[in-house]
């Protein structure tokens, strides 16, 4: 096993073993799209038959706190100790599987597949996938009707339009579920951006990377510009309407900070796994003193500026994009400026007004260059 890699045993719905060499930092849900592509597990029919009615993202992935042995790929374990299983979310990656806790030389079990659960099975923090919602509409007669812009961020902003800034707009009314949660849900802007590179990585070919990298920072400069900022940037929450023109929307407004711009924070937020360093170390901390269960013998990390943290976040995306176009052999316009771009942003953090004056240049200099690629989209009007 070379640098960089790991040998992971998956377990898909109670039904196959499957050992796998995977990178280490790798979405789980780009492992189980690599594992149903692949001939080299032969997958029982009924495993195909489950993925016909799910998208990897909608699975819920676990993992075990503590090693379970696997002499045998045919042997499938039944029982794994309550106490001992862990959720890793479908955006985490393979080293949530093993990292600190257990072997990645496939001597164990590292990960566990299974579907949703059904809607009376939801507890606690579950969260609701797209089924759920539709099994919940139906079985209690639940009517939703879209309200104004989202409160968390505040409705003053629904003035200024925020869809024609790539914001989402609006969120549907929420409803009190049985479990005593409330569902709380947005319209349909399109399909996420991990999902489109993961499936439909061609769709982002040309000129819309260029496209989409303009749509994102003009979201970001809108909310900054009213003293908003998202703290949650990451593939996951950027939609692209593929039936339409790939057009951008920004989305998940569940984090967003209302503050000056001058203002300093502590504490995490956002992800973890696409946050900046400095609120990294925050989520280690946080971690440390709750194993703690009290204080521990460490300074508390230095407090950050959510803008900056915002625009280090918008240069990571644009480095995962590119990265994972460069890996499909994919053409980009401007490929080597963007890269370029994203490493300014995550370097420098600058403002966002003088990230896009940044950009207009290198538009400037792809349209003096036209691609050789022929993109049905056109960005430049």
């Amino acid at each position: 096993m070379s640098l960089g890699t790991e040998t992971l045993v998956v377990l898909l719905f109670g039904l196959k073993l499957v050992k796998v060499h995977t990178q280490r930092w790798y979405h789980v849900t780009n492992l189980l799209t690599d594992i149903l592509q692949s001939k080299n597990h032969d997958l029982p029919q009924e495993v195909r038959d489950i993925m016909q009615k799910w998208k990897p993202r909608q699975l819920r992935y676990h993992t075990l706190r503590r090693p379970l042995s696997v002499n045998n790929l045919d042997d499938i374990p039944t029982q794994f100790g309550e106490d001992n299983v862990m959720q890793v979310p479908s955006e985490g990656f393979t080293t949530d599987c093993t990292h600190r806790r257990l072997p990645d030389d496939g001597s164990c079990l590292n990960m566990i597949v299974e579907e949703p659960l059904s809607i009376e099975e939801l507890q606690g923090e579950e969260r609701f996938r797209s089924r759920e919602v539709v099994l919940y509409l139906r079985q209690f007669g639940v009517e939703i009707y879209p309200i104004s812009y989202d409160n968390r961020v505040n409705k003053r902003l629904k003035k200024y339009d925020p869809s024609s800034y790539n914001v989402a707009a609006q969120l549907i009314s929420s409803h009190r579920l049985p479990t005593g949660d409330y569902l709380i849900t947005m319209g349909m802007y399109g399909d996420h951006l991990v999902e489109v590179m993961q499936c439909e990585p061609e769709l982002l070919a040309g000129p819309v990377v260029l496209k989409i990298v303009q749509q994102l920072c003009t979201a970001v400069d809108f909310l900054h510009s009213h003293n908003r900022f998202h703290l949650d940037i990451k593939p996951e929450n950027l939609v692209l309407d593929i039936e339409g023109d790939c057009d951008l929307t920004v989305v998940d407004l569940g984090w967003v900070l209302h503050a000056k711009c001058s203002t300093a924070i502590n504490g995490a937020s956002g992800t973890y796994h696409y946050a900046p360093p400095e609120v990294r170390l925050w989520y280690e901390y946080e971690e440390e003193r709750e194993q703690a269960k009290g204080p521990v013998d460490r300074p508390l990390p230095s407090s950050y500026f959510p803008r900056e943290a915002d625009a280090w976040a918008v240069g990571n995306v644009i480095s995962i994009v590119l990265r994972r176009l460069s890996l499909e052999e994919l053409e980009v316009d401007g490929s080597k400026e963007l890269s370029s771009f994203a490493k300014w942003m995550m370097d420098k953090r600058p403002k966002m007004e003088v990230a896009l004056k940044r950009l207009d240049l290198i538009t400037t200099g792809v349209l003096r260059t036209p691609s050789p690629i022929d993109s049905a989209v056109d960005i430049f009007p």
